[in-house]
């Protein structure tokens, strides 16, 4: 177990949970980092997104919520590897969907991350999005 890599993990979260800004989000994410989103009822080809996309995206998601917490059920790390079974619960700022202005969208997600020089270099996002 590497507790520096969970550290990166856990901080990550919380500043996505605390409304990042790009500077804030940008301390955890390398420079050669890839994000893949696999096919989900969001995203239903599923997408990969290098760092420039996740920081544009980041604050495109601050217009979309009004709140937003990260709730980690379980997180296993070996060495430079961390996995996360996460519940994400989100209210939402504008309609989407059947869902409207005010009302909380939830997410069951198993995400696993890959750590390098103490930033995340890779992140793998399955997510189970409730019906709404």
């Amino acid at each position: 177990m590497d507790p520096n890599s969970e550290a990166v993990v856990r901080g990550y979260l919380m500043t996505i949970e605390k409304s990042a800004t790009k500077e804030t989000l940008e301390a955890f994410l390398h420079n050669d980092i890839h994000q893949y989103e696999f096919p989900s009822r969001m995203n239903p080809n599923g997408r990969c997104r290098k760092k420039a996309e996740m920081l544009a995206d980041c604050e495109k998601g601050k217009a979309l919520l009004t709140v937003q917490e990260y709730r980690i059920k379980s997180l296993i790390s070996d060495g430079n590897r961390v996995s996360a079974e996460t519940e994400w619960v989100g209210t939402l700022a504008i309609p989407l969907g059947s869902l409207n202005a005010g009302d909380r969208m939830r997410v069951n997600f198993g995400v696993f991350f890959r750590i390098q020089d103490g930033k995340i270099i890779e992140q793998n996002n399955y997510d189970c999005i409730h019906p709404w």
